[in-house]
């Protein structure tokens, strides 16, 4: 489950940080201000360690890699440590399940129904896991991790751009996807691969698809750090803020 509340908590910090730049004053006119400067809010977790329950050997390491790099031919060859994994694990691991052989595969399942969830296989290369609230996680072909949470919300980490109400309102960004999370009032997305520089020609597409009423830009130098805000409405009833930072790059569309 932790892969689901960190692609949530990338996108919290998105919008922290997002505010604090806002908060600091703004100048009038998009390119102006600092260099451009490379922007990585990429975060790696520890590994994850747990003890061999077959074998009686000590903890062996799960790796974990950031989900916005491509997956290693590693994470795709049967992994003999998934033997007895928890619905946690398997959603923490890197690994990539439906790479695994059949006989991992049904130690997953079943090891899946003692602990009240489901994990099933689709033939397009997809692990389906249901945990015991309820909440389905889907991981693709890729190794990108879709959610769906019980309050009809959705996080993705990694994978391809997601088409939703929200992102149909503006043009689709070159960007690589960090981490996303859509709700019914918002979606807030992290990018990994996006400078200011980038941001601010971005934004500029985001104001010609619409988005140009009660514009606020903001584009300085916050204390050494370049920082940059696009915000504004596009008379529907929807509000932008396309940002960048030197600890996020994102965005946020939020009904008003």
């Amino acid at each position: 489950m932790k892969k689901r509340y960190y692609a949530s908590a990338l996108v919290v910090l998105a919008l922290t940080m997002s505010a604090c730049g806002s908060s600091s004053g703004s100048t009038s006119g998009a390119g102006v201000g600092s260099e451009a400067s490379t922007v990585s809010a990429s975060e790696k977790d520890e590994p994850l360690t747990r003890k061999d329950t077959s074998e009686g050997k000590n903890d062996t390491p799960l790796t974990r890699e950031d989900a916005t790099e491509k997956k290693t031919e590693a994470a795709s060859e049967p992994d003999e440590a998934a033997r007895g994994i928890s619905i946690e694990e398997a959603l923490s691991s890197n690994t990539i399940w439906a790479n695994q052989d059949e006989e991992i595969k049904q130690e997953l399942m079943a090891e899946a129904k003692k602990q009240g969830g489901e994990i099933s296989f689709g033939s397009d290369g997809t692990t389906k896991i249901v945990d015991k609230d309820g909440t389905v996680s889907i991981q693709n072909a890729d190794g990108s991790w879709n959610f769906r949470n019980q309050d009809g919300s959705a996080s993705q980490f990694g994978g391809d751009w997601p088409e939703n109400d929200f992102t149909k309102l503006v043009p689709k960004p070159s960007f690589r996807l960090m981490a996303s999370d859509t709700s019914d009032t918002e979606f807030n997305v992290l990018f990994s691969d996006a400078d200011i520089g980038a941001i601010r020609e971005y934004a500029l597409k985001v104001k010609d698809s619409g988005f140009d009423k009660n514009e606020t830009v903001t584009d300085q130098d916050l204390q050494g750090t370049a920082f940059y805000s696009y915000e504004a409405s596009n008379g529907k009833g929807y509000r932008i803020n396309v940002f960048s930072s030197a600890n996020a790059s994102g965005m946020t569309i939020s009904k008003e």
